[in-house]
Order: structure tokens, then sequence, then C-alpha cells
């Protein structure tokens, strides 16, 4: 059914992405400052110092605590109803390098931005994306986003959504390349995605083992490119990609959106490969 709804795991980032991006144009919120500047809990733990913008890059340096005995984040502390479970567990969270130094992808991250910016926004995150992307996007379809036994909404993989609706929040970012509407975001916050101005050097496309062939800034993939062969990276293209097979592609240049869902019951790594390959294919039928 049309109104069927799936949930699209990482592709939450990237719209979360965009929620910040738009609270930081409406000066609520910034990215330029540290993890203890919104949530001061994790003041005196590993995340404390760390920048949120190495947060939303992956360049935290901070892993979850190894051992058979330790907790299982999704299965036994987020049911608990105490809103501090979640942070008490990230402190115990343990330094594996200076923050920039090292891309290493935990959800957790987007946790903590989301948690950050629902406490600098002042109400609730469903609210926020609710008013400044869900309503201007037109969607046709109510979603949800996953929540913790106290009502915090996770922010890095949760989000529930029809198939059409993907497509919808894809032009709408869209629309902010043709300066008509779009997320108010800050200028040039999709061109630099667009452009992977930052996903260099150990975020670049062929320096990340999770996806291989692309690149991370800011909640979005960033494209490959080769001097040989046709890329999307030539026609400004990124992604919001998620386990299963779930992405959005939005191609600039060439005024594009592609939206997938899958049903897989079980992540393989190759469909990391296989979708590019489809989106790749399908943007050079529309050039010729």
């Amino acid at each position: 059914m049309p109104s069927s709804r799936n949930v699209v795991q990482s592709v939450t980032k990237s719209l979360l992405s965009t929620a910040i991006g738009i609270a930081i144009e409406k000066e609520f919120f910034t990215l330029n400052v540290s993890v203890s500047t919104y949530v001061p809990e994790l003041t005196d733990t590993p995340y404390g110092q760390i920048l949120l913008q190495n947060l939303a890059d992956m360049t935290a340096g901070v892993e979850p605590p190894n051992g058979t005995d330790v907790p299982n984040l999704f299965t036994d502390i987020y049911p608990i109803t105490d809103p501090e479970a979640v942070l008490d567990f990230f402190k115990t969270y343990q330094k594996v390098a200076e923050p920039g130094e090292v891309f290493s992808y935990h959800d957790e991250n987007y946790y903590v931005l989301a948690l950050s910016l629902t406490r600098a926004v002042e109400v609730p995150l469903g609210n926020w994306i609710t008013k400044h992307i869900w309503e201007p996007s037109g969607m046709g379809y109510d979603g949800f986003m996953r929540t913790t036994g106290a009502h915090q909404v996770d922010g890095y993989g949760g989000l529930a959504i029809a198939l059409k609706d993907m497509a919808r929040f894809g032009l709408f970012v869209l629309d902010y390349f043709h300066d008509i509407a779009g997320p108010d975001v800050p200028k040039r916050w999709f061109d630099n995605i667009a452009d992977a101005t930052t996903s260099t050097g150990i975020r670049a496309p062929g320096n990340i083992k999770e996806v291989p062939n692309s690149g991370y800034q800011t909640g979005w993939w960033t494209m490959p490119r080769d001097e040989d062969t046709y890329q999307l990276w030539d026609d400004r293209g990124f992604a919001a990609l998620g386990t299963y097979g779930q992405a959005i592609y939005i191609i600039p240049d060439i005024d594009g959106v592609i939206a997938m869902q899958s049903s897989y019951q079980i992540h393989y790594a190759d469909l990391f490969w296989y979708g590019p390959e489809f989106v790749t294919a399908a943007a050079v039928a529309v050039k010729h």
C-alpha cells in the first residue's frame, strides 16, 4: 500500500542532519561547541569536550565498552524509563582516538546530537521536524520516530516513513538547489555536501569500510569520483543510506531524486554496492 511505512534505518541521520541545519540557520543551535554545552551530564566523560561536528561526521574517537557482560544499548538500555539511563550508559564509553583522527561509525553519536538539538530548540524533536520538514515537504502520510522508554527520540535509525514521502523529502532538499524553497538551512549547507567539501582524508570515498565506495559528511554520504567513468559525483550526487537497502539519492545537476526501500531481513554489505550501481545506471539513462 502507498501508505505503508518502513523503518529506513540510518536514512534517519540525514533527516536529523537537515533538522540541525535548520536550527543553525534560525540561531538555535551550533555544531561548533562541545557536547557538554547541551548535555552537561556527559561533561566528565570522553564525550564531554568533543565538538558536535565530530559527532555529526563520525569522528568522535569514542567507542562502546568491550566485554561479554556489557549491556546491549538497544535491548537492555532503551526500554528503561529512567531518562538518565542512556546517558549513564554512555558514561562507560572509552576514548580511543583524538576527535577528528579516526572515522568510526557509531549510532550513539546521533543519539547525543538528537538530545542536544531537542534541548536547544526547546520543543520535542518530532514537533520541530513536523514544522520545518514534514509539513513544508508536503508529506502525504504521518511518520514515526523510535524513542527510548523515557520518550527520547534516538535520532539515528528509527524513522518509519512511506516510500513516496522519502521521495518528497528528497525533492524538498532538491528545491534548495533551485533557490525556490527547500529546507531553511545555512547558505551552502547542501552545496558543501554535494561538493564533498569536507569528506576528505579519513572520510573520503574509498576510506570507509562500512560503505567502501562513499564518503561521509554531516550525516550524508558523498559519492565516489573517477576520471575515466561516470560517477554520481559528476552531477553532485549525494545520498541518505540505511542498512537493508534503504536510500534516498539526490542528484542536483540532473534534477533527480531516487528513493528506495527494501524488506531484507539481513543486511548484506553488497547492498551498499548494488544501490549506487542501480542509481548510476539510471542517471546515465536520464542523461542520454
